[in-house]
């Protein structure tokens, strides 16, 4: 995503994003799913200023 910024805008302001995830799902017995997500996303200011952030998160689903 990308905002065009104006003058007025102090530097901290939001002026781009990328982000990505990926998505894993596992049976490995009847009525269990086990689930991993991966997040990544970065972030640019105004005045140039990056960073970037990751997540994993893990889940567990059982049919009964």
């Amino acid at each position: 995503m990308l905002v065009t910024n104006v003058a007025a805008q102090p530097g901290s302001a939001f002026h781009m994003t990328n982000r990505w995830s990926l998505n894993l799902t596992w049976s490995p017995i009847p009525r269990v799913d086990l689930v991993s997500e991966f997040l990544f996303g970065n972030r640019i200011d105004k005045d140039g200023e990056k960073g970037a952030s990751s997540q994993l998160q893990l889940g567990t689903n059982f049919r009964f």
